[in-house]
C-alpha cells in the first residue's frame, strides 16, 4: 500500500479531533467533499508556481499532485466501504451532521441513510482514482483493485473482528469496483467522441 493510500485510510478518523463540532463518522470527513475541493483547488494553487518554474517541472507537479489524490482516495474508498458494514448500526456507526456548538450537537443520519453515505461516497471515490490512474494498463488496475481488497478485509478484520462479513465486503468491493470501473471508460469514450 502506498503511503498516499495510508493517508486516505486513516483521515476520515480526524473528525475525532473534533467531536463537538463534526461527531465520529462526520459527513465531512466520511465523504469524498474534502478530497474534491482539494481536486479543485490543485489547478489554480499550481498555476500560481513561480515563472522561473518550466513547463516540464509544472508538469511533473500536476501529475504528481493527481497521482497523490488517486491514492489518497483509494484508501478513502476502503474505510468507507469498511464503515459500510458496522458491528451495530447506531452511535458511532451513523454518519454525523455537523453542529454549530454551543448552540447544537453533530447529529446522525438514520442507519439506512448512514450505509448508504458510505457505499455511495467509497463508489465515488474509487471512480475518483480510476479516472485520475485512468492510463494504466489493465493487469496495473487488477492487482490495484486486488491488493485494496485485501487491505480491506484485514482492515475489517482488525477493526470490526468479524470474519463473516469479508464475503459481503468481498461483493461489495468487487461490485463498487465494476461500477467505477465502467464509468471511467463510458466518461473516456464520451469523451472520445466514440459510441
Amino acid at each position: 500500500m502506498r503511503p498516499a493510500s495510508a493517508a486516505g485510510l486513516f483521515f476520515p478518523d480526524i473528525d475525532q479531533l473534533f467531536l463537538s463540532v463534526l461527531g465520529h463518522r462526520s459527513v465531512v470527513t466520511h465523504s469524498v467533499l474534502l478530497p474534491l475541493l482539494a481536486l479543485a483547488a490543485a489547478p489554480p494553487v499550481l498555476a500560481r508556481l513561480p515563472r522561473w518554474v518550466g513547463p516540464g517541472a509544472r508538469a511533473a507537479a500536476e501529475r504528481s499532485a493527481a497521482w497523490f489524490m488517486a491514492w489518497f482516495l483509494l484508501g478513502l474508498a476502503i474505510h468507507l466501504m469498511a464503515d459500510a458494514v458496522p458491528l451495530g448500526c447506531r452511535g458511532y456507526a451513523l454518519a454525523k451532521l455537523p453542529a454549530l456548538p454551543p448552540v447544537s450537537r453533530p447529529s446522525s443520519l438514520a442507519c439506512g441513510a448512514s450505509l448508504l453515505w458510505y457505499a455511495a461516497n467509497a463508489v465515488v471515490a474509487l471512480a475518483l482514482c480510476e479516472w485520475l490512474l485512468r492510463r494504466e494498463g489493465e493487469a496495473v488496475t487488477a492487482a490495484r483493485y486486488l491488493a485494496s481488497g485485501v487491505v480491506l478485509a484485514v482492515y475489517v478484520l482488525v477493526n470490526e473482528r468479524r470474519p463473516i462479513l469479508l464475503p459481503v465486503l468481498a461483493l461489495a468491493w468487487g461490485a463498487a469496483a465494476l461500477v467505477a470501473r465502467y464509468a471511467v471508460l463510458a466518461l473516456a469514450r464520451r469523451g472520445s467522441g466514440g459510441g
